[in-house]
């Protein structure tokens, strides 16, 4: 059995897109955070640059792009992602730049601006080191870093009554 790797974080809406296509299409795959130094040294220098998501297939095939991996796999699969005529594809790539930018601020609000409804023990690995070591965990220490402003209290230069 081929499994492909899967660079990306369970965060991201774009790795999602990936995601969930290697899943409804049964293709086996491991999901990756891209800070390895396989991804770094062999990985990111044959997609060209580090982002995500990238998949290394099993074969050794880079791909770079939610949208590009679709496309990778349709086409192995003998039925291209892209509609035959060309007003159909460029209806198809503007239906794709709406889903996935268009509605980005959107898709942010509803997954971020809710913090007792995100369920913060489903958000693994979302922290950093710094330099002397310590963990920060960027999800659970998001409140503390928002202003809390009372009725009195509010920003230099409001003038509001």
């Amino acid at each position: 059995m081929t499994v492909h790797t899967l660079y990306g974080t369970p965060m991201s809406l774009y790795t999602g897109k990936a995601r969930s296509y290697l899943i409804k299409n049964a293709l086996p795959y491991r999901e990756v955070t891209p800070a390895t130094i396989h991804f770094a040294g062999h990985v990111a220098e044959r997609a060209g640059r580090g982002t995500m998501p990238t998949i290394e297939t099993a074969d050794g095939v880079v791909v770079r792009d939610g949208a590009a991996i679709v496309e990778h796999f349709e086409s192995l699969a003998g039925h291209p992602a892209a509609p035959p005529g060309p007003r159909q594809r460029i209806v198809s790539r503007l239906l794709d730049v709406i889903g996935m930018e268009g509605l980005l601020r959107p898709a942010m609000h509803y997954r971020w601006s809710f913090p007792e409804e995100n369920h913060d023990e489903e958000l693994p690995g979302f922290t950093l080191k710094s330099a002397d070591g310590a963990i920060i965990d960027l999800h659970r220490d998001r409140e503390a870093r928002r202003p809390s402003w009372s009725s009195t209290a509010r920003p230099s230069g409001d003038r509001r009554a």
